[in-house]
């Protein structure tokens, strides 16, 4: 899930994959473009993204490291 947190930053939850795990690696794309990864931990289920640009169409994919591979990305847009 992929909410807007205000004009400038957003944030994207998850539930997690099943099977061991060592993190995710959360990653966020202006039109096709990767603008920012992180990895996160294991028992992390969510993560934040600040400082990004109003009016503009995000998308963020999760993907697990380790474990059974689960990717997913869904799309968010900011309001101005």
């Amino acid at each position: 899930n992929v909410t807007s947190e205000g004009a400038t930053q957003l944030r994207a939850s998850w539930v997690h994959a099943l099977g061991g795990r060592d993190g995710y690696r959360v990653t966020l794309y202006q039109a096709g473009v990767q603008v920012r990864s992180s990895p996160v931990g294991a028992h992390v289920d969510s993560a934040s993204f600040l400082a990004l640009t109003p009016g503009t169409e995000y998308k963020v994919e999760v993907v697990t490291q380790a474990g059974p591979s689960v990717r997913g990305s869904q799309h968010c847009r900011l309001d101005p």
